[in-house]
C-alpha cells in the first residue's frame, strides 16, 4: 500500500508492530520444538526491526518534509516507493 505522509506510514507500521508484540513475550510458547521457536523469533525480530527502521528511510526535503513521487507517495532516498514488509507469519 502506498503512503502519502510519514504519519500514515507510522500508523500502519505501529499497527503491524502491535500485531506481532505477543510473539516477543518471554512466556509466549507454541507447540513447535524449541529450535523452530528460536528460528521463528529471529525472523520476527528482523521483521520488527525493519518496521521500526522504515521512517528513517523516507526521503525528506530541506524542511524535513517527505518527498513525494509523481504518484504522490513517499519514497526512499533511492527513489523507491515505501511499502511495509510482508508479514513473515500469520499473526
Amino acid at each position: 500500500m502506498p503512503y502519502t505522509t510519514i504519519a500514515s506510514l507510522r500508523t500502519a507500521r505501529n499497527t503491524r508492530l502491535q500485531e506481532s508484540d505477543y510473539c516477543m513475550l518471554s512466556d509466549y510458547k507454541t507447540p513447535a520444538p524449541d529450535e523452530e521457536i528460536q528460528n521463528a523469533q529471529m525472523i520476527i525480530k528482523g521483521y520488527r526491526k525493519t518496521l521500526r527502521d522504515l521512517p528513517a528511510h523516507v526521503k525528506v526535503d530541506g524542511n524535513g518534509d517527505a518527498v513525494l513521487n509523481s504518484d504522490g507517495n513517499i519514497q526512499t532516498a533511492g527513489d523507491v516507493e515505501i511499502e511495509l514488509p510482508d508479514k513473515p507469519f500469520t499473526f
